[in-house]
Parts: structure tokens; sequence; C-alpha cells
């Protein structure tokens, strides 16, 4: 609700009007009997956000010649009053902090004028994006424009809030930024570079703050995901170990999935008196700058005492960044013992394409990576039933058990026979290791490829027929690939018009060695010429195409014309002869 003060205030300058509406009116100007009374303008200037009147804001009206004709400024609650004569006017509008704004008005004599006056702020500030989805370690780069609608030079100071640990950067054509001056009516546009810690995640509310003449906060909004890609790797996540026991594993890897240099602070938690060490290159390390995605292999160096306990113990692995964060880690269980065989499982190739009708052959190596000597019983498993497989040792001998020594490796080798007939698949398989009461498994995979080679058994792509007749034509093939091709079709791609043809049976289906034959019967025109003509044909399905092939057609004249032609010629000769002996002696 309007105040008591401001309704009060209404009704005196309303007062003021009636009054100067007189005849008799302060200011009127006399001509003869005629009295001209100024115009009466009232202008509210008013906060453009919050509705409020604007105070000590500056009013100046220009004549149309452009001379200032009023000069003031706007009261505590925005309103400025001045009487004019009649005519037209140009009204400029300005406080600092505020947009200049000019407005063009014609007034007559006598006339109450009210001019109500928004104004914006003179400092805009512009982001394209509020809200930004980021990666943990990333860089975001949100474009901004500043704009001064004002009247004097704005000088901007630039700042982010709300990210204490954040890099932010301001920067114009790729040089950084903290101030900026802005002159009237000009703008820039901007780049802001946040640069994403390793270690933040969640919601994050940023405030980017312009002060010039007037504080501009724009609120923004960053959702962190944590980093899809690991920094720390090990191909190796338990190992068996002795009490007393030294020894050194490869496997570690150490990655920077980043666009920018990252340095890498290394820290392994172990278990009391263990001496446990990550080696770069044979020297013991505490800390790696790596290059944008550079990757270090590493290997873990473990000294077990006499006194360890026996049982599953856990090494922690961790990647922090310079200020402890945690960046990753990995975990890898260690279990100490008494001697006993440990038996690990690996394949040079654990998948392989093979061609249907032929052998797959897997070479396995099984390490005994314990400390004792042990038989290893050896099975295969996940084979469809049609498969024929064979375990062989290092000179081919067929095994189902295996004996190996205590830190000793041996090769074995899985054949697998896959059948001529099956479809193209995928088939895993798992080959598995018992020894003691334990089991190991190795995942084992081959996909079962085929190839198409049709094979046109036909020599001879001559046939001959008589005009109007039919004749044949034998198309014999064999598969002599290793898949069934279906669903064959011949197809005549290119013949002589008027010539038609038929091609039984319409498909043939024919599995890996199989023969068939399709069968073309050719039905020769009356009406044209004897000679040569030509047949082109394609044998297809919905996923083989065969080469062309050309069939010749000698077509030749039929013997009823030779017949009905050889008497028209005796006919003839004889009529020649009765013709002679009647007039040629005369």
């Amino acid at each position: 609700m309007k105040s008591l003060k401001y309704h009060l205030f209404m009704g005196f300058l309303l007062v003021i009007l009636i009054i100067s509406s007189c005849h008799d009116a302060l200011g009127g100007e006399e001509e003869g009997t005629i009295i001209r009374t100024k115009a009466s303008l009232l202008v509210t200037v008013l906060d453009e956000e919050t509705g409020k009147g604007i105070s000590s804001a500056n009013i100046t009206i220009y004549s149309s010649g452009g001379e200032i004709v009023v000069e003031g400024n706007t009261g505590d609650d925005g309103t400025f009053y001045v009487q004019v004569d009649a005519g037209s006017y140009t009204l400029e509008v300005f406080r600092s902090g505020y947009e200049l704004k000019t407005i063009p008005f014609t007034v007559s004599w006598g006339e109450s004028k009210f001019i109500r006056v928004k104004l914006g702020r003179a400092l805009v500030v512009r982001l394209n994006m509020r809200y930004i989805r980021a990666t943990a370690g990333s860089k975001v780069i949100i474009p901004m424009t500043l704009m001064n609608r004002g009247k004097n030079v704005e000088i901007c100071t630039l700042k982010v809030l709300g990210i204490d640990m954040w890099n932010a950067d301001f920067t114009l054509n790729q040089i950084s930024v903290k101030e900026v001056a802005l002159d009237p009516g000009n703008s820039v546009s901007l780049s802001l570079t946040l640069s994403v810690p390793h270690y933040v995640r969640g919601l994050y509310n940023l405030t980017v703050i312009v002060n010039g003449s007037v504080v501009v906060e724009t609120p923004v909004i960053v959702e962190v995901k944590p980093l899809t890609e690991h920094i720390l790797r090990s191909t190796v996540s338990s190992i068996r170990v002795l009490a007393g026991e030294a020894l050194s594993l490869d496997g570690i890897s150490v990655t920077n999935p980043l666009d920018e240099y990252l340095q890498v602070l290394l820290g392994v938690e172990a278990p009391e008196s263990w001496d446990v060490k990550l080696l770069y290159q044979g020297i013991d390390v505490r800390s790696l700058n790596l290059p944008p995605g550079a990757q270090y292999s590493l290997k873990l160096m473990i000294e077990i005492p006499d006194s360890a306990r026996e049982g599953e113990q856990r090494l922690v692995i961790r990647a922090l960044d310079e200020k402890g964060n945690v960046l990753d880690a990995v975990t890898l269980v260690v279990e100490v013992s008494k001697r006993e065989p440990y038996i690990t499982l690996y394949a040079d190739t654990p998948h392989i394409n093979v061609y249907t009708g032929s052998k797959a052959r897997f070479r396995i190596k099984i390490r005994n990576e314990g400390t004792a000597d042990t038989v290893v019983n050896l099975n295969v498993e996940g084979l469809p039933s049609t498969f024929m497989y064979a375990i062989e040792d290092e000179s081919g001998n067929k095994i189902s058990s295996l004996f190996v020594k205590e830190g000793s490796e041996r090769v074995i080798t899985i054949r697998v026979n896959v059948p001529t007939v099956i479809s193209l698949s995928e088939i895993g398989f798992n080959l598995t290791a018992t020894y003691l009461d334990k089991t190991i498994m190795l995942p084992l995979s081959l996909t079962i490829v085929g190839e198409k080679n049709l094979e046109i058994l036909t020599e001879n792509f001559l046939v001959s027929g008589y005009l109007g007749e039919d004749t044949e034509f034998t198309c014999e093939v064999r598969n002599n690939g290793t898949i069934t091709l279906m669903d064959l079709r011949l197809v005549v791609t290119d013949m002589p018009s008027d010539f038609n043809v038929t091609v039984l049976p319409e498909t043939i289906s024919l599995s890996p060695g199989e023969e068939g034959a399709f069968y073309m019967k050719i039905s020769i025109p009356g009406d044209v010429a004897a000679g040569d003509y030509y047949i082109s044909f394609r044998i297809i399905s919905s996923d083989y195409i065969s080469p062309e092939y050309m069939i010749r057609v000698e077509v030749k004249q039929s013997t009823s014309y030779t017949l009905l032609g050889g008497v028209a010629a005796i006919a003839m000769i004889a009529l020649l002869v009765v013709a002679y002996r009647k007039y040629g002696r005369r």
C-alpha cells in the first residue's frame, strides 16, 4: 500500500495542477485578451526491479533545438515536478548505477502530463549457462557478456565466490583479466574458465560477482560427477604368499586421464612391520608428475616378516593430489599361508576367431606360484555337445591332469574341433583346473566365422534353339564354403527383348560341400533373326551375390521353314522347265 505521505504529496500536486489550470493561474502569459497557462509535468522515476522510487535521479529536459530547459533531481519518492511552455521536448533521466533513458514528449498549453520512467541497472551481466554438468578434474568454459547501459564509464572488477579450492579465470581474447573498463553503451564478451578439482563431487552453488557502480551477483550451479577413468589400476587383485617371503609384483599402473599435467602422490597402507615399496624403473617413488594421457607402470615390492599373521591381509595403494585428497585407490588382497601350491592360469589368446569345419587351438600357461608341488586336474566346461575337444601337453599327448612343480610353469593346448554345419555365433566356455580342494576357472571364447564360396560347376554356357521354340540351360552349383548358403536364387540380370526365361526351383539352400542345380527354360520368339543372343544372370541371397555369368543362345531357323523353302524352290524350278519346253523352242 502507498504511504500516507505519498497520498498527501500527490493530493498537493493535484491542487497545484488545478490552480495552474485557471485563467488567472501563476505563470500564465497574456497575449492581448488570451492568457496561456504553462504545461505541468510530473516525472516519476522507479527502479525496474523493485518498483520503488529512485531519489536523486538527474532530470534534464532539452528543447527541440537541443538546449537545456530544465535541470533537477528527483525527491525522496522519485518524483520531479516542473512547468514548461507548450512544445516538443526530450526528457533525459539518469542516476549513477542505473541506465540512461531519453524520452521525447510534447505538451500543450495548460496540459498536465505524467511521465513514468523505469530504470534498469547500468551494468548488465549475461551468463549463457546457469546449470552445468562437469567431471571432476575437467575444465568448464562459460561464455559471459558485460553491458554498460549507463551514462558513465563502468570500472568492473570480477570474481567468483563459493569455490575456495577451485581455480576461476576470466579471459578476454585468451588474456586473463581481473578488471574491465566499459564505456557507455558498450559491451564486452568474456569467458569464465572453471578448473574443477579432481576430488570434488556433487552440487556446488557458485556466484559470479561483477562489481561496478553496482554489484551484480549471478548464481551458477555446477553438478560435478566423479572421474569415470581410473588413475590407478592393478591387473592382479589377490596373491598368495608365505610368511617371511619377499616378492615383486608387476601390473600396477598410474594413468593421467586429464588434458593437463597431474601431480600424483603415492601411498601404500600395509599391515604393521611389512615393508612395501612402489618402484618405477627400479627407483622407489612417492610421487609422479604425469603429462596429459601418460601412463606409468610400477612394480610393487613386498617383504613379509616371519611373524606375519596367517590369513587374509590387505594392501591399499592410494593416489592422492597435492592437497592430500584421494583421487583413486586399488586394494590388493594378500593371503598369507603355509607352504602349499598355488595355481594360476593364463591364456595367450583367450578369444579366437575360427571357421566352421576347422580347429581352434588355445595355448594355456599353468603356473604353480605356490610353495609345493601338485597335480592339477583339467576339464573343459560349457562347450556344446557337437564340439569335440582335447587337452594336450607340450609333446602333443592327450591329458586330463598335469604335474606342476613349485615355481614352475607348464604349457597345455586345448584343441577344439568346430563342426562343419553350425550357425555363426560366439561361444564361451571355461577351462577348470582342480588341485587339492581348490578349483580355478579360465574363461575362453571363440567366434564361429564362415567362408562363403559358391562354385558354378556348369562348364558349357552355350545353348541352341529354334525360332518360336524353347530351349533349356542347367546351372549346376556347389557350396565350397564353410557355412550353409540359404535361399539362393538365380536372377536374370539382362536378356534380349521378347525372350522369356523361367527358373526352377525358385530357391535352393546348400550345406557346405552340397551340390544343387537351377533349370532355366528359355522361350525364343518366332519373329527374331537367327543368330547369337546373350542372357546374363547372377546367383544371390540375402547375404550373398555371385559374379555375373553370361549364356550364349544360338538361335536357328526352324526346320519347317527350311522344308517349306525347299518345296517352294523345287516348284519354281518345275515351272521354269515347263515354260522353257512350251515357249523356249519358238
